[in-house]
């Protein structure tokens, strides 16, 4: 006290408690951004499973597809669309999002389950001769049976052709009857 004056002890106090403040906004802002950081593609759509969600998902070389999430796999992600269960390839997507008046917002901060890969559900499909739509990533669509499945392929009897065989990475879509 160089002055002689007494400190000015509410102003010291509200300048501190301003301080605070402003540190605290900041540090829930940090909080916010890293939270921002930390959200995954899977962990959107685990969630969207567990809460029932509509969405629609943006697809390469094919046409938007809507459903319910009901599975999400390490590669893929199985969707429940009225009477149909649409398999399709997480490395065909192009966007994810709800649907309108129904925004989709899920923390999405999360790891996917070890879930099953595409090509497993594909095996299933051969094995029960399910009756399919293929969409692939560059827009092409056929229809028929699947005959077979393999770790990078599917086997599809599309008449009048026979059998088309599809890489798997161009497999955009698959849509099958639920059973």
């Amino acid at each position: 006290m160089v002055s002689g004056e007494p400190p000015d002890v509410d102003r010291w106090a509200a300048e501190v408690r301003d301080d605070a403040t402003i540190a605290e906004r900041a540090r829930a802002a940090s909080l916010r951004r890293q939270l921002a950081l930390e959200v995954t593609l899977g962990g959107v759509l685990v969630d969207a499973a567990e809460h029932g969600h509509w969405v629609e998902v943006g697809l390469r070389g094919a046409a938007p597809v809507t459903g319910v999430v009901a599975a999400v796999g390490r590669d893929h992600v199985q969707l429940r669309a009225g009477a149909d269960v649409v398999l399709v390839a997480t490395a065909h997507l192009t966007w994810v999002r709800g649907l309108p008046g129904a925004p989709l917002r899920v923390p999405g901060e999360r790891a996917v389950p070890g879930g099953g890969a595409l090509a497993a559900r594909l095996r299933t499909l051969a094995e029960e001769a399910a009756h399919v739509r293929v969409a692939t990533a560059d827009g092409t669509r056929l229809e028929g049976r699947v005959v077979g499945a393999g770790d990078d392929v599917l086997v599809v009897d599309v008449p009048p052709h026979g059998p088309t065989y599809l890489p798997s990475a161009a497999l955009a879509a698959v849509w099958t009857a639920r059973g």
